[in-house]
């Protein structure tokens, strides 16, 4: 009877034993601890806010004025839909805890954030490189007339790539719980905890697959480009100033000088908002991360600032091409001045208010009325004044 007894306590160990080792506890992990600090929820979460109401910006000041309808409006309008719903999804990631769900790492609403955040992602990358393309031949080329005539397969590619790549994942049982250091925190690519060791991640060949594939891969290309892009637009407009600086008065010189800062911008602030999660792919990608008790400060701070970054391209695109716009900025300040300030004052001439409040430049910038709207601010157009040839 003792020796039954005995014998049904050691199957019970062996159970136990094995069903911690195929079910590893999600807590345990230093990442995953990290990511649910209250610290780190409140910073991503003030940046998921931030971007929301960039995006909603973008969308307000392309309804409320026509005269910026143009095609590169249109593009970053686009863009800035899929930027709110990274953010706004990021945002749900961080209110509700996952602390609930980690026993079933492929739960619905787990698997649902992840095929919603990076569809989103991707989207956002594709009409990234998209804008940039546009300006090249618009700017560069001056074909303007060529890249409106390519909107509807930008339209096909960049809708339909990011769901595609998803449902192919989902139907391979990819989407899920993320508890690889890669990760920001969110939901992704589901990782199998039973074959970690007990010092170190194991990720198999078809984890970093999807990884590449459904992400950073595209993410790392897009950037590169854009890159690559945003520098031949700018050599080509600063060739364009050269030739044409002995008919510039100072005024214009120093406009001219202002959007060639914009124009290092644009790239530099995009990558530096993504930069940290490509850093973070980089260390654990091409070595192999080890389950440590704590994370070192500078861990923390990739770890942080990646989950910031990852949320932050709407607000980045608002700051880049609304407020760093004159004439877009202009628009905004005069509709906070008559809705906000003269709304108060019953005394106040809402005419005169809404006037007053307009910055109206003479001068004309840019090499194209159409992208004027986009990146106004600095190169005079080859029909200032009576000098251009």
């Amino acid at each position: 009877m003792k020796m039954e007894q005995l014998h049904q306590e050691v199957v019970v160990v062996l159970n136990n034993v094995s069903n911690n080792s195929s079910h590893r506890n999600y807590t345990t992990y230093p990442y995953i601890e990290w990511a649910g600090t209250n610290l780190n929820k409140s910073l991503v979460g003030v940046m998921c806010c931030l971007s929301v109401l960039g995006s909603l910006t973008i969308f307000a000041s392309y309804v409320s004025w026509k005269d910026i309808r143009t095609t590169s409006r249109k593009i970053l309008l686009f863009l800035s839909i899929s930027d709110f719903m990274i953010a706004a999804s990021n945002l749900v990631g961080v209110l509700f805890p996952k602390n609930d769900n980690l026993s079933n790492p492929r739960n619905y609403y787990c698997v649902a954030q992840s095929f919603v955040t990076t569809s989103s992602s991707i989207t956002s990358f594709m009409w990234t490189v998209t804008l940039a393309i546009y300006l090249y031949l618009a700017i560069v080329k001056s074909k303007q007339n060529l890249g409106r005539k390519l909107m509807p397969l930008f339209h096909i590619v960049n809708w339909l790539l990011g769901p595609i790549i998803n449902a192919v994942a989902l139907s391979k049982k990819r989407l899920g719980y993320a508890t690889i250091p890669v990760s920001g925190g969110w939901c992704w690519i589901y990782h199998d905890p039973s074959k970690d060791t007990n010092t170190h991640y194991v990720l198999s060949d078809k984890e970093k697959f999807w990884i590449i594939i459904d992400g950073k891969g595209i993410e790392i290309t897009v950037y590169t480009t854009i890159c690559v892009i945003y520098g031949i637009i700018k050599y080509k407009l600063e060739k364009e100033v050269r030739q044409q600086q002995r008919f510039m008065d100072p005024e214009m010189c120093k406009l001219a000088k202002g959007a060639d800062h914009k124009l290092i911008l644009v790239p530099f602030l995009l990558v530096l908002g993504r930069s940290f999660g490509i850093i973070r792919f980089f260390i654990y990608m091409t070595s192999e991360p080890k389950l440590v008790v704590r994370l070192y400060w500078w861990e923390k701070a990739l770890l942080t600032l990646q989950g910031i970054g990852d949320s932050s391209q709407g607000f980045l695109n608002c700051v880049l091409f609304c407020f760093f716009n004159p004439k877009v900025y202009a628009n905004i300040k005069g509709a906070f001045r008559y809705y906000v300030c003269c709304g108060w004052c019953s005394f106040g001439d809402s005419e005169t208010c809404w006037n007053g409040s307009l910055n109206n430049d003479p001068h004309t910038f840019v090499s194209n009325a159409d992208t004027r709207p986009l990146i106004d601010g600095g190169y005079p157009t080859k029909h200032y004044g009576s000098q251009w040839k």
